[in-house]
């Protein structure tokens, strides 16, 4: 079980540190998000793909199998039996107890939207639902619903590209990613680059419902301008939080970047030889064949 989740680790570390330094600022925002979620899918899949390849022991390796062997059938190791099989114990109840904390968690969360969603007014829209609160929020969406302010909606005070950026978020099913991830975090709870993943998948949603606002409804400088707007305070409702400007800084400078496919082909290409090296380091299985030693006796 250790083993597989260090080779679990070992390769999605490889495939975000891919990411990272080759793809995160690349505008093929669609290509990224099957990439990041593929890579933890890989992560999950190779380590249990394994090629067991058969060496012969060194002499030295034999005897010291042998004389393992020798002391355990003389019960030279019980004790120590004892203490390693506490250790097991211990290291499951506390894995078995992160997952507990992490389920428990989550469901929670999950819990308090439904419950946001069942005490507040709704408006069936085309696409989507929008939920009115009562205190002023930063729009935001989960699933098919899109949570807004009432009193900014009566009074009009919302933009539309603001709304429009979240029905992106539901029309691309972007929970959806958040919601695999998590599911799988509970079970890595101890891994933070899980962190790092779901950073980089939010940051990459935004990405991808900023591009698609500027194809369709305006143009890079209006929502650049937009968005400095938001996040500057200057408006009650927010593309990003106030706090997060450094996340708006990053958008900006992708919408504002030009697009190479020459370069964008060339770096994918460049993150294929990744997954053979993944292949190969992380479902490898050396056993040394057994090789009965006979003692020599006088």
């Amino acid at each position: 079980m250790i083993v597989y989740l260090l080779k679990f680790s070992g390769c999605l570390g490889i495939l975000l540190l891919v990411y990272k330094l080759l793809l995160e600022q690349e505008n093929m925002h669609l290509f990224k998000r099957f990439y990041l979620l593929g890579s933890l899918v890989l992560s999950i899949v190779l380590p249990l793909i394994t090629f067991t390849y058969y060496i012969d022991p060194t002499p030295a390796e034999a005897l010291t199998n042998g004389t393992i062997m020798l002391d355990e059938s003389a019960g030279g190791t019980l004790t120590g039996g004892f203490k390693l099989q506490a250790i097991w114990w211990i290291l499951g109840g506390a894995y078995i107890l992160g997952m507990t904390v992490f389920a428990f968690r989550f469901s929670v969360n999950i819990s308090r939207i439904y419950k946001t969603i069942s005490a507040h007014p709704k408006i069936k829209m085309p696409y989507y639902i929008q939920v009115l609160l009562k205190n002023t929020v930063v729009p935001h969406s989960f699933l098919k619903y899109v949570f807004v302010s009432q009193s900014e909606i009566a009074n009009r005070s919302i933009s539309d590209a603001v709304i429009q950026h979240e029905l992106v978020h539901v029309r691309q099913k972007h929970s959806y990613d958040i919601l695999f991830v998590e599911l799988f975090h509970i079970i890595f709870w101890w891994n933070p680059l899980f962190i790092w993943l779901k950073k980089a998948i939010k940051l990459n949603h935004e990405f991808l419902a900023d591009q698609s606002l500027t194809k369709t409804q305006l143009s890079v400088q209006q929502y650049c301008d937009l968005l400095f707007a938001y996040a500057s305070g200057a408006n009650q409702s927010a593309l990003a939080s106030p706090i997060n400007y450094s996340l708006t800084q990053k958008r900006i400078v992708m919408l504002t970047k030009s697009f190479s496919k020459k370069r964008a082909v060339i770096k994918a290409l460049i993150a294929l030889p990744v997954l053979v090296i993944c292949l190969l380091l992380f479902n490898n299985d050396l056993v040394a064949q057994e090789r009965t030693v006979h003692a020599i006796t006088e």
